[in-house]
Formats: C-alpha cells, sequence, structure tokens
C-alpha cells in the first residue's frame, strides 16, 4: 500500500479571522478529517504548500509549522509500520491510530481557559476593533481577580451553572457593577467560551445552556418633545447673552439628532 500524504486546508479558506486547520487523509478510497486543534488568519496561509507563512511578517507561524510537519510524519509513520507488517488498515485501524498517537498529542497542547483567553485576545488585537479588544481586557481582568479571590484554577471543567451564579454575585456585590455590564461581560465571557470549543479546548456546553445568559435591564431614556423644545426656543434670554448661545447650540443639537443628520424642525420663528 502506498503512503497516503496528509493535506492540510482551511476550514474557512475564505475568512478574515482565525479559522480551524484541518488534516484530510485519503487512502484505499476512505477519506479521514480531524482538527488539529490549532486556527490560522488565512492570509498567513500558504495554499500551495499547505502551511504558514513563516517570514518576517509572520515569525510566530514557525511553531505552527513544526507541528504540522510532526502530524504528517506520525501519520506516515502510521502507514508505514501498516506496510512493514503487511497489514492493509481498515478506517477504523486508522482512526484509532490517529486517537492514539495524533490526538492525544493534540490533548497535550490544549491551554489552560485563562492562558487561551490571554492568547486569545493578542490575536484579536490584529482584527478587531480596539475598543473591543479594551472590553476582552476587562472581562479577562475580571476572570482573573475572580479566580484569585476564590482560589480557584478555572478551568474548562469548572464552567457549570454554580460558577455562573458565583461570578454574577461577584460582579454585582464586589465590583459594584450593574446588570448590563455584567451583561456585557457574561457575553464576552461565552465569547471566549465558543471560542476555546471551535479550536476542540473546551469540551463543557454548560455555558451554552438557557440559564447560563446575558443579564439586562431597562433603560430610561429621557428625552425633550417638540413642544417642549418650543418652550425653550421662545424664551426671552436677550438680557442673557451666554444662556441665549447655550440654548441655540442645545436646540441645533436637538434638531440634528434626527435620521441622517437632517433639521426635523426649524429653528427659526
Amino acid at each position: 500500500m502506498n503512503i497516503p500524504q496528509p493535506r492540510f486546508l482551511l476550514r474557512d479558506p475564505k475568512g478574515t479571522t482565525p479559522t480551524l486547520i484541518s488534516c484530510h487523509l485519503r487512502f484505499t478510497n476512505e477519506r479521514i478529517v480531524f482538527s488539529i486543534g490549532e486556527k490560522i488568519i488565512p492570509i498567513e496561509w500558504d495554499f500551495s504548500k499547505q502551511r504558514a507563512i513563516n517570514s518576517k511578517k509572520y515569525p510566530h507561524n514557525s511553531e505552527l509549522n513544526v507541528w504540522i510537519d510532526k502530524i504528517d510524519t506520525d501519520l506516515k509513520s502510521l502507514f508505514r509500520t501498516y506496510n512493514l507488517e503487511k497489514i492493509t488498515p481498515s478506517t477504523e485501524m486508522i482512526k484509532d491510530g490517529i486517537s492514539n498517537s495524533i490526538l492525544n498529542k493534540v490533548e497535550s497542547k490544549i491551554p489552560s481557559l485563562l492562558k487561551f483567553i490571554d492568547s486569545y485576545i493578542v490575536e484579536c488585537k490584529k482584527i478587531k476593533n480596539p475598543s473591543t479588544v479594551k472590553t476582552y481586557i476587562t472581562t479577562y481582568t475580571h476572570l482573573k481577580s475572580y479566580a484569585k479571590l476564590h482560589n480557584s484554577n478555572l478551568d474548562y471543567s469548572s464552567i457549570t451553572l454554580d460558577f455562573y451564579n458565583s461570578f454574577l454575585n461577584y460582579m454585582m456585590h464586589n465590583l459594584n457593577l450593574s446588570q448590563n455590564t455584567i451583561g456585557k461581560h457574561i457575553q464576552v465571557f461565552k465569547t471566549f467560551l465558543n471560542e476555546a470549543t471551535d479550536r476542540g479546548y473546551n469540551k463543557k456546553l454548560e455555558f451554552r445552556g438557557r440559564k447560563f445568559k446575558r443579564l439586562t435591564e431597562p433603560v430610561e431614556s429621557i428625552y425633550l418633545n417638540i413642544e417642549e423644545l418650543d418652550i425653550i426656543r421662545r424664551l426671552d434670554l436677550k438680557d442673557k447673552p451666554s444662556l441665549e448661545r447655550v440654548r441655540d447650540l442645545f436646540l441645533i443639537g436637538c434638531y440634528t439628532g434626527g435620521k441622517n443628520g437632517q433639521i426635523d424642525h426649524p429653528i427659526a420663528n
């Protein structure tokens, strides 16, 4: 039996954000696909070589290529072993070999939850809005302070409904945050967990349950209607020119705050 050539392809080759790298293996009319546990931004991928671009611009990709080469070598070695023993392996035999000799190594590469979040934020600095990254950092800081206070390892297996309730209590009473702010951090934390799950790091999906939800509270919107604005517009402030100017600027802001910046109501008499 010929030694098959593993192919390393991207799940979303046209994407602009990090996407999973999968290994595709064909042999005896069979096909096996599995994730290698790593992601990359497509622009950093050499599609012809099926490897990450390793250059001065992307020096961080050298370690990833070492990992891909290792998987490539281990797969070929697996088939060579069967060849030497004159065995034609079944699909299940190859899957077992991949599970035992390769995917176990993938498991050993899984970072802790907090370490993953830290590295993910570094990735996001290249592709996301700075305000979004700032929110990510704040959520990450709250998670670390919570873990320190509770002397908790805070890894994937510990993200349960009990953790959710405890973390809510911490943000509400220790940090004195509003419900909407707490809800925002829960949403960001779920973003972290979804990303870790997509990469194959997290197997615990309790965070996707109905009770693991984002909190919100109604926000009171205070505004003036047209009649109230007219009362302010008609005030006689000729003897107080400074207030008259402030009033006029205020009204301009109110009247030009409509759709597409158009004036919704005339200021002049």
